[in-house]
């Protein structure tokens, strides 16, 4: 799909019968779905660690900026949205295995990495933009990037970016309440079956037994 049909998509949702040709044209609908676009679409990816937009990058350190309490400061990712996990170069893969197997549900799985490698975000010193703060040498950061191409959206993403539009261009379309109101709440809804189809999509390490449980073999 692209941006184009996500907007029809969010537009048939409301009632909109008359499917625009672009988001550049000068048509309400289209430039009301074109203001708020990219503002939805960046809070339902920062929304959730989503696979499809998961990135690691090695982060370069900013000289200069130090920060009380804090043994490096290193310059946010570009394009980055969601700084999850900060780890080394050995990465967080046996990490989330060793938490997974205390925790098979793993919703929480980011929060438990943030305890076992802890990061903060702060203000660049030149006040136009972020810093990671991390006492992790030569860092990498786990982060959701800013997907532009819509051809890498799953399905049920595409869906939920869709509701979201909808819940927010509704207003201003003076679309009727009762169906704007319904996007707002099938946007909750199928952010939890959106996520827990990321979820499904992806399978940690098996943890060998404990040495306790081996001698029974």
């Amino acid at each position: 799909m692209s941006d184009t049909d996500i907007a029809n998509l969010a537009l048939g949702r409301l009632g909109v019968g008359q499917a625009i040709a672009s988001l550049s044209e000068t048509s309400t609908p289209a430039r009301l779905c074109n203001r708020f676009y990219v503002q939805c679409r960046q809070e339902v990816l920062r929304a959730h660690p989503w696979g499809f937009a998961s990135r690691s990058v090695s982060i370069a350190q900013v000289a200069g900026q130090t920060f009380p309490g804090w043994t490096y400061v290193y310059q946010y990712p570009n394009n980055g949205l969601m700084v999850w996990a900060v780890a080394d170069v050995a990465g967080i893969r046996q990490v989330s295995s060793w938490l997974v197997s205390r925790d098979p549900y793993c919703w929480q799985l980011y929060d438990q990495l943030r305890r076992r490698y802890p990061f903060k975000i702060a203000l660049k010193d030149d006040l136009a933009s972020s810093v990671i703060l991390s006492d992790m040498p030569n860092a990498y950061a786990y982060y959701t990037h800013d997907v532009t191409v819509t051809g890498v959206y799953p399905a049920d993403f595409t869906s939920l970016f869709a509701w979201k539009l909808a819940s927010e261009v509704g207003g201003p379309l003076e679309a009727k309440a009762d169906l704007v109101a319904a996007a707002r709440q099938q946007y909750w809804l199928e952010m939890q079956t959106a996520a827990a189809g990321n979820m499904n999509e992806q399978r940690d390490d098996m943890q060998p037994d404990s040495p306790s449980i081996s001698a029974r073999y």
